[in-house]
């Protein structure tokens, strides 16, 4: 067969950069109301209504099936958020619709109680307990609109309810979203199942049933990112306790106190069994890590760097202000900058031992008050230890510091941040030692039930024991509250559908207690918007560093780290949030490695966030991916991982766990994203094979099986997907579904039935995502339908970046724009007079069709099209003898149609030696004239003529030109659809 190449300029989505031409960007507008049967429209593989095969269920090995169906379930889902599900009857319609057209099968319904009228209370400034009837009844409808589309739902119990005194609680709840005193305080665990009662217990009047017993409710969420391991060791840590800023407060930190000396009770006899228990090791030799600690020697053994003209200040020594001797580090900050470390001051290189503890400790002082961060870290690597924060004040004050180091180095730093506040510092008496753990301290006693409670910035103090019994401490408390509040949607409301605990993973303690529950959900997000000072749309920063060039520390190869076997594992949020420049890459690495890691579900946060101004233009910050056209036109990927085309990992490396290893081992992993065994480095193993958590009761802790790290160059043991994590770019290779994304410039990337080459953007980025896939359910190679999808970068008209990129000046408005990008993709063993590709509008009808050029072995199609989607169709040609001149050719004349036999259109080449006026002209085959347009000839020039020949039947047709002079030239044509 012949090799079929057609050159695009492919019209991709951009990013502004300070003063370049946009002339050439266009607004690809997906109509929110959009529900049209086209070729885009993914509605069929939906099997309406939702709910028609039972309720959902859990396989014995961990995935989901229908009981009334023997294949397994994966679902493709979006986030709809807050009062985004409280649309009107007629938007209802229209949303479900158009949701169904992409694909979509499942809407996690979030947020449905936060305050307000984004949420379904009534009053919710007093109390939370009386629901809004309209709201409900909005909601109600909407479900039912999204039922009769195939499309199932999802609610969680508790996400975003903040309890007031009106509710009847014990004492206010200082914390926002009321985390962690939802797990454990009774009241509040009482209020849930009233908020469940009313909520999953009421009967939707439009569909005549309780959600309860619903089918189209496929799962349920007790609590949205909610973990005692999360306000303890993750992001919030020390949350959990009384005088921690922004935590829970001292009436509901008392009460942990109380359960945990009571549960100490339960668990020891006495304050010796206790002692006992906790003793640590053996107390070593002391060595001062630190040399020069107290600026003694000026700046010796210290390395400063300030990234000027980002930040701006100095560093020097104070002869005149000193802690100890006679002086200090003074550091005077004028200009701050995107982040803390482009103003530091870093110790010497010093060694560490693998799972011992330090405590690092130093003086500080400010001319105001301020928090400051630093960073303990393995120099050059950046290998991460911790990255604790002290808060300093006019007056001189010692912070003593501890941390667990994972790994043995001979080159780890203290780092102090100053990039991020402006003011006078002076730090002093810097010291780093190791520390044994100490156990059961002096004065404490069960007897008095004054037992403290470790918090996470002292997790280095003590021994394994007594961090361990911590942990294990707040496991039950998250296994009680899954018992308790599972088993009452269960036994008393009669709920059917599988209940996970929550989402998210924060160490290996709390993924023990999300194994409790029916199903394992998680959340992750690459380079999620940090927000300084509050949520904004402006003032935020992104890294804005492509994942791709990062496969180690992606979100894609943590993934597995959040899988237990024989559980379904769901990804409930992922996003790459806009406006980061490389969210083009998201859609593609996910579904491929969603399907490599089979993962059961996977859900888009969101749809609509927090909003319900559905027909606007402009992309909202940050998640929101109705109105973003990348997002939406790539959700066509999802076609193959429901399909299971992807094949999955068929080696899975297991972690087995000794019980007591879960909890111990806290003080060394904590919630570090890291295998909970010595030397269990599992690189970018991920991406070559699976990984899962097999036990947490094993007799010992062990791996079974071995991890294979590949380096940054990884290609997936299936052979199917392959990261290049040095030049950028990641490629799937699959009989249904092959192309590439990332830095694709001068490379020529070889595909079993395709090749990409010469891609080329604005800025000579480079940066793009181009795939095709087949819609017929057969492969690439004998497909008759498939989609060519093709995206780069997204930005609302008028935003405008920093210097660096890493936050905003302006967020624009009003719509968003795209840009173009060049490409030559080549078909293998192809014909041109079978192959066709249409240029798709926003809706996906056919706008245009490309034209065909053939040059020898190739066929090359040139275009400048403003679109993200094409359709190719491959219709194979019949066996009719090609059409030849048959009367009236003389030497100088030229005449042939391509494709021949045609389908839809054939482009006439023409070339005559005259110049001279003529009639184009088409006959049937009894003679009758179906066409006659007036045509300029050019003489012995080659010229073209597109015919649209859709509407005729199949047959042997006649087509030529006549001359003034009443001669003719005519070919034989056929039409064969």
């Amino acid at each position: 067969m012949k090799t079929l190449t057609f050159k695009i300029l492919l019209l991709l989505i951009s990013f502004h950069s300070l003063g370049q031409d946009r002339t050439k960007w266009f607004e690809f507008y997906l109509p929110w109301t959009d529900s049209t049967k086209t070729v885009t429209d993914m509605s069929a593989y939906l099997d309406a209504p939702a709910g028609k095969h039972g309720f959902l269920q859990v396989t014995p090995d961990g995935h989901f099936k229908f009981e009334n169906k023997t294949e397994t379930e994966r679902f493709v889902g979006v986030v709809n958020v807050a009062i985004a599900n409280f649309p009107t009857k007629s938007e209802a319609k229209i949303i479900a619709a158009r949701m169904a057209k992409f694909g979509i099968n499942l809407v996690r319904i979030h947020l449905m109680d936060v305050e307000g009228v984004y949420g379904l209370f009534q009053n919710s400034a007093q109390n939370t307990l009386q629901i809004s009837p309209d709201r409900l009844d909005k909601m109600d409808y909407f479900i039912k609109c999204l039922k009769d589309k195939g499309i199932y739902f999802n609610f969680c119990i508790h996400a975003g309810r903040i309890y007031k005194t009106g509710d009847g609680i014990d004492s206010p709840v200082k914390n926002d979203q009321s985390k962690y005193v939802t797990l454990f305080n009774q009241k509040i665990i009482d209020l849930q199942k009233d908020f469940a009662q009313k909520i999953i217990g009421h009967v939707n009047p439009y569909t005549k049933l309780t959600y309860a017993d619903d089918p189209a409710m496929a799962n349920l969420e007790l609590t949205n990112e909610n973990s005692m391991f999360l306000g303890w060791l993750s992001w919030q840590g020390d949350y959990i306790f009384g005088e921690t800023t922004g935590g829970i407060g001292p009436f509901y930190s008392n009460e942990l106190d109380v359960k945990f000396n009571n549960w100490l009770a339960e668990k020891y006899e006495n304050d010796s069994s206790l002692a006992e228990a906790w003793k640590g090791e053996e107390s070593g030799t002391v060595t001062e890590h630190v040399k020069n600690g107290s600026f003694e020697q000026n700046l010796t053994n210290w390395s400063t760097w300030i990234n000027t003209p980002s930040v701006q200040g100095t560093f020097t020594i104070d002869n005149t202000v000193a802690k100890d001797g006679s002086k200090s580090l003074k550091v005077n900050v004028t200009k701050t900058g995107d982040y803390g470390w482009y103003f530091q001051i870093k110790t010497n290189n010093f060694s560490v031992k693998q799972n011992s503890s330090y405590k690092l400790s130093f003086y500080a002082r400010g001319d105001v008050e301020k928090e400051l961060y630093m960073d303990i870290m393995e120099n050059d690597t950046w290998k991460y230890v911790a990255g604790p924060a002290f808060t300093t004040t006019t007056d001189w004050k010692r912070h003593d510091i501890f941390f667990t180091s994972p790994f043995l180095s001979n080159k780890v730093i203290v780092q102090f941040n100053f990039g991020k506040q402006t003011g006078t510092f002076w730090i002093d008496s810097v010291s780093i030692t190791e520390t044994f753990g100490t156990g059961l301290e002096a004065g404490e006693s069960l007897a008095s039930k004054n037992i403290k409670r470790v918090k996470n910035s002292e997790i280095g103090k003590y021994t394994k024991q007594r961090v361990g019994d911590n942990a294990e401490f707040y496991f039950d408390i998250e296994r009680k509250y899954t018992e308790e509040l599972s088993g009452f949607l269960k036994n008393d409301l009669n709920v059917k559908c599988p209940v996970t605990f929550t989402n998210n993973y924060f160490g290996l303690a709390d993924m023990y207690a999300q194994s409790q529950a029916d199903y394992i959900d998680f959340h992750m997000y690459w380079d999620h918007p940090n927000f300084p000072n509050g949520w904004s749309n402006i003032n935020f920063t992104l890294n804005n560093k492509s994942i791709l060039l990062n496969p180690e520390g992606s979100t894609i190869n943590k993934m597995p780290l959040t899988k237990v076997k024989n559980m379904p594992h769901v990804l409930s949020e992922y996003n790459h949030a806009y406006p980061y420049i490389f969210q083009t890459e998201a859609p593609s690495l996910l579904f491929a490695y969603g399907s490599f890691f089979d993962l059961d579900g996977i859900v888009w946060h969101a749809y609509y966030d927090y909003m319900n101004n559905f027909s606007q233009r402009h992309q909202d910050m940050f998640f929101d991916i109705a109105m973003h056209p990348v997002m939406m036109t790539q959700m066509l990927l999802a076609l193959p991982y429901r399909m299971k085309y992807i094949q999955k990992a068929q080696t899975l490396v297991e972690g087995n766990y000794r019980k007591q290893d879960v909890f111990n081992n806290t003080k060394i992993y904590q919630a570090n994203d890291v295998i909970n065994i010595e030397n269990a480095n599992y690189g970018t193993s991920f991406l070559k094979h699976g990984f899962q958590h097999a036990s947490f009761e094993a007799d010992s802790t062990f791996l079974t099986g071995t991890l294979t790290n590949p380096g940054k160059v990884i290609t997936s043991e299936t052979g199917e997907l392959k990261w290049d994590g040095n030049l950028g770019f990641f490629t799937v290779d699959n009989p249904y579904w092959q192309g590439a994304t990332g830095y694709l410039g001068g490379k020529n990337i070889e595909l079993g039935n395709i090749t990409i080459s010469d891609v080329t953007t604005t800025d000579n980025l480079n940066f793009a995502s181009i795939q095709l896939i087949s819609l017929d359910s057969l492969p690439i190679s004998k497909s008759k339908k498939m989609i060519l999808l093709t995206s780069a970068r997204l930005e609302n008209q008028g935003l405008k970046w920093n210097e660096t990129k890493t936050s905003l000046l302006s967020a624009g408005g009003t719509k968003a724009l795209c840009e173009p990008v060049e490409a030559v993709v080549t078909f293998k063993s192809s014909n041109a007079d079978s192959l066709s590709v249409y240029m798709l509008n926003p809706t996906g009808n056919r706008s245009d069709s490309l034209l065909v050029n053939q040059s020898g072995e190739s066929v090359k199609f040139s275009m400048n099209k403003n679109t993200l989607w094409y359709e190719i169709s491959n219709h194979t040609k019949k066996v009719i003898t090609q059409g030849t001149k048959i009367k009236n050719k003389s030497d100088g004349n030229s005449l042939k149609a391509r494709p021949n036999p045609g389908k839809n259109y054939t482009t006439i080449e023409f070339s005559f030696p005259e110049n001279t006026e003529a009639s184009f002209i088409l006959y049937n085959a009894t003679g009758q004239m179906i066409m006659k347009e007036p045509v300029l000839l050019a003489s012995n020039q080659l010229q073209q003529k597109r015919v649209d020949v859709s509407h005729l039947g199949d047959g042997i047709y006649f087509y030529g030109f006549q001359f003034k002079n009443g001669k003719r030239i005519i070919d034989k044509l056929v039409v064969s659809k």
